[in-house]
């Protein structure tokens, strides 16, 4: 649905804007694969989709790990 991915895109924006400078290259990694995703859907090529939203979902994975690890040693 366009109002979802429209909410996901936006969201992660914002997200990426308010990241850490020390996240850049991530959070660069991570629009990269949103706008695979955003050109994916308007091509309508649901085998691209579903490989970027698994390329998301891993940087995020990676992202959350990292920064959990990141907090352990600076707390």
């Amino acid at each position: 649905e366009a109002r979802i991915l429209e909410e996901f895109v936006a969201a992660s924006r914002a997200f990426a804007a308010l990241a850490e400078p020390d996240w850049e290259a991530a959070m660069q990694e991570y629009l990269d694969h949103l706008a695979n995703l955003e050109h994916a859907i308007a091509n309508r090529q649901p085998e691209v989709m579903l490989h970027e939203l698994r390329d998301l979902q891993a940087r995020m994975s990676s992202c959350h790990r990292e920064f959990k690890s990141g907090a352990k040693n600076r707390g």
